[in-house]
């Protein structure tokens, strides 16, 4: 089958991991607000335009607003996936279908957010998993809070027997 395009760049706003609803005041609700609003996503007009900058003749797909994008990723020797942050918050789904349509001579690029471009081979796909995973489940700040939250009752209850307040 011979390719019609050379570079086709994908960009989502979200992706898979949409925005959490404004309502709800629980723990549960808070925490998924509060994780969603982690990484710090650029927008459509910043990465269209690094797009551009790096492939200036490459065709540029929101799939947020073009349902008919798979069409075009079936023919092309390089996909770019734009993430609009880091680490590609939300791209998973979006990988898994571009991966269905393409063959193995394919190249799969990611430029994110910060301007990195780099190959999407299965070594950057287990690290930037890992680092999603991370991230979207705050484990850093857990295991940095939780001793805190363990000791403080103890640094408590001994100023309170050496009489400080």
């Amino acid at each position: 089958m011979q390719k019609n395009r050379s570079v086709v760049g994908l960009y989502s706003a979200f992706g898979n991991w949409p925005i959490p609803p404004q309502e709800g005041r629980g723990l549960i609700a808070r925490f998924k607000r509060a994780s969603w609003s982690l990484p710090k996503r650029r927008g459509k007009e910043y990465m269209l335009e690094l797009f551009q900058e790096q492939f200036p003749d490459g065709e540029f797909i929101d799939t947020d607003e073009n349902e008919q994008w798979l069409e075009k990723v079936g023919n092309i020797d390089t996909v770019v996936l734009l993430f609009p942050d880091a680490i590609g918050h939300g791209f998973t789904e979006i990988y898994a279908k571009t991966s269905a349509l393409i063959d193995e001579r394919t190249n799969v690029l990611v430029l994110n957010g910060r301007r990195r471009l780099f190959h999407y081979n299965k070594k950057a796909q287990r690290a930037l998993c890992i680092r999603r995973f991370l991230e979207k489940w705050m484990v850093g700040e857990f295991i940095f809070v939780i001793p805190f939250v363990l000791i403080t009752p103890f640094f408590l209850i001994v100023d309170f027997l050496k009489g400080r307040k």
